[in-house]
């Protein structure tokens, strides 16, 4: 009997844990770990040793904190978001809905207010580390934008999904913001010449951005019944779910043609393998989006656009990867 009951109890934490894990999108925060660690050890520590001779100046632990402040406010902003959202969410998704049925609202905002708190803290002993207090704003923004697109910026026309994609694309500049100030911080750094890889950043950042606006506009034409029944001004209900789709390949374009600008220099530079990778892994998925997304008519198959996106994401990331191991000759078959 005394097993069976620890069964019961181990079991009901079990769920109750992943319940909070869908709720903070964990997967999601998987990705921004993965970003900002890529950027950290594919682009950064590389480019310092070879070109410049340095190391990274932010050790592993710091930058860890860095990596899990920058979760905490994600986190802290999903939480908000359902939390306000949960009328929209019982309508769009009524079995995916957590807060009300399987975690009470009170803890989650609770558990919201513990989790930016930790964030706040952590960034400004980050930002007095790398002596650059100004760092702490980016935090203090984040935090409070992603409550205001909770409570009232979703609602508006396009300024909901610009202020999420912008935070999309601020993760991996992150990385480049405190490690740059440390490196101030320590040496006179206009000796150093940091322009490519400050192009590359800025390019893994625009394509943040791309790729979770279209995504963001994917999920507004899901939730377009619901968000109509609360008023929200969402570019389906703004201009009907067609025009959003021209919308949605419209940016689908600028990526696609982003890449064959980035494809050419790296096609001069020999990188053989980075300009296949990109081809079948990024520019491919793209394309199969002109053919999803016009013949969509049903919530699933926004869902399965939604998750090719995904994919482009993952398989952009990973890019970062393929072109550190190409860069510096690992690949065998490399020319």
């Amino acid at each position: 009997m005394l097993n069976f009951l620890r069964h019961i109890q181990l079991r009901s934490i079990i769920e109750q844990t992943n319940n909070y894990l869908r709720l903070i999108r964990y997967k999601n925060l998987i990705i921004i770990a993965l970003m900002q660690y890529t950027v950290r050890y594919c682009m950064l520590k590389p480019h310092f040793r070879f070109y410049t001779d340095t190391e990274l100046q932010l050790n592993d632990f710091n930058f860890f904190l860095l990596v899990l402040s920058t979760m905490l406010v994600a986190a802290a902003g999903y939480i908000i978001n359902d939390y306000f959202d949960i009328k929209t969410d019982w309508i769009n998704r009524p079995k995916k809905v957590i807060l009300g049925r399987y975690i009470k609202r009170s803890r989650a905002i609770f558990l919201h207010i513990i989790l930016n708190a930790i964030a706040f803290v952590v960034a400004v002993y980050l930002s007095i580390l790398v002596a650059n207090l100004k760092l702490i704003l980016i935090y203090v923004a984040a935090i409070i934008l992603l409550w205001s697109y909770s409570t009232y910026l979703k609602k508006t026309f396009l300024i909901g999904n610009i202020i999420v994609s912008l935070h999309a694309a601020i993760v991996p500049l992150l990385v480049w913001f405190f490690e740059i100030s440390m490196m101030k911080s320590k040496f006179d750094i206009t000796i150093f010449n940091f322009s490519d890889l400050k192009k590359g950043l800025f390019a893994i950042a625009f394509f943040a951005f791309f790729i979770n606006l279209i995504r963001e506009i994917i999920k507004d034409i899901e939730d377009i019944k619901g968000d109509r029944k609360i008023g929200c001004k969402t570019i389906p209900i703004k201009f009907g779910i067609k025009n959003s789709e021209i919308i949605i390949l419209a940016f689908s374009c600028i990526v696609f043609f982003s890449i064959v600008l980035i494809q050419n220099v790296v096609y001069e530079e020999g990188l053989l393998v980075l300009f296949w990778y990109l081809m079948i892994f990024v520019q491919i998925p793209l394309i199969l989006m002109f053919y999803i997304v016009p013949k969509a008519n049903k919530r699933r198959d926004y869902s399965n656009a939604s998750n090719l996106v995904k994919f482009i994401m993952f398989t952009g990331i990973f890019a970062i990867v393929v072109f550190h191991l190409t860069l510096f000759h690992i690949w065998p078959f490399n020319n």
